[in-house]
């Protein structure tokens, strides 16, 4: 090799009198390709309630070979379910061998997803349980006696987004007085929680002490949507005494008492009983004055002065 003198190499070049130059190269990376064997399909979280709204991500992991995640996207995901939708269609390609999207359900159960990767079955799936996403009554609080058992019992299903009843859930269903015509001191007394059977809760003996109209029950179990109950009423039980709701007054002896008296009747808890029609007969009880108690007219004819007189002087004649 012959350098000039001027070029920065050759003053060294020609003093050692012989060079040796190394050149390295390297050869671009081969592309990893996935493998449908490595790869997988993963759900989070693995239960979402049935309401079409609340959604599971699904995960597609591509990885090669080896095990190694590949680094970047460009393949062909495709997932596909037997219950739910899936949202988007194509997966989201995140460019770093993951691709993402949603599934949702109106309908309870398991579903079960699948994916390929540039037309391969991706080994293995995921599932998702939809569960139950609210409650329902199915046999509505009707309208009852005050401290008696509600009959037919009070039943409350959990149901699906679609309005089928999901026989799976087990929980424990609560029920309380949502709306209260007493002001808030009603009582619900009774088995007020009960752990559902195939999906339904019975209630069988509550009652309520206070009488009302437009009572409503409330539903709830945990994250489940609540329900209200149509409205009912609680109506006094039949009268079983009477009681003076106006009491006698002094009065003046062969004078109406006023205000009248008035008597009504009751239940034993003192609920009047606005069915009742019966008759009612008062009586004096203690006399100490040898009385005669008497109902007067109340409409009764004047008499004039000139007729007094006459009469008074017909009395005088017959004397």
């Amino acid at each position: 090799m012959n350098l000039p003198a001027t070029h920065p190499l050759g003053p060294r070049l020609l003093a050692a009198g012989v060079a040796t130059l190394l050149l390295s190269w390297a050869a671009p990376a081969a592309a990893q390709t996935p493998d449908p064997g490595q790869s997988e399909v993963t759900a989070a979280p693995t239960s979402v309630p049935a309401d079409g709204a609340i959604a599971s991500t699904i995960t597609v992991t591509l990885r090669d070979s080896v095990g190694t995640q590949l680094p970047t996207g460009g393949d062909t995901v495709v997932l596909s379910t037997d219950l739910g939708t899936i949202s988007p269609p194509p997966p989201t390609d995140n460019g770093n061998g993951t691709y993402t999207a949603t599934i949702t359900s109106l309908d309870w159960g398991t579903a079960t997803i699948t994916a390929t990767v540039n037309g391969n079955p991706i080994a293995g799936d995921a599932t998702v349980e939809f569960t139950a996403a609210a409650l329902q009554f199915f046999d509505q609080p009707t309208d009852t006696e005050v401290n008696s058992t509600i009959s037919p019992p009070v039943r409350v299903e959990a149901i699906d987004g679609n309005g089928a009843r999901v026989i799976s859930f087990a929980g424990t269903v609560l029920v309380a007085i949502l709306d209260d015509p007493s002001g808030g001191s009603a009582t619900l007394s009774g088995a007020t929680s009960d752990i559902a059977s195939n999906g339904v809760a019975m209630f069988n003996n509550l009652s309520i002490d206070e009488v009302g109209s437009s009572y409503t029950l409330q539903a709830t179990s945990g994250a489940l949507a609540a329900d209200e109950s149509d409205a009912f009423n609680i109506t006094p039980a039949a009268a079983t005494q009477l009681l003076f709701l106006e009491q006698p007054t002094t009065t003046v002896a062969g004078q109406a008492i006023s205000p009248a008296v008035t008597v009504e009747a009751t239940d034993g808890i003192g609920n009047r009983d606005t069915n009742f029609s019966g008759t009612v007969t008062i009586a004096i009880q203690n006399n100490p004055g040898s009385g005669t108690l008497s109902q007067r007219s109340r409409s009764r004819s004047r008499t004039t002065p000139a007729a007094a007189r006459s009469r008074l002087a017909r009395l005088k004649r017959r004397r």
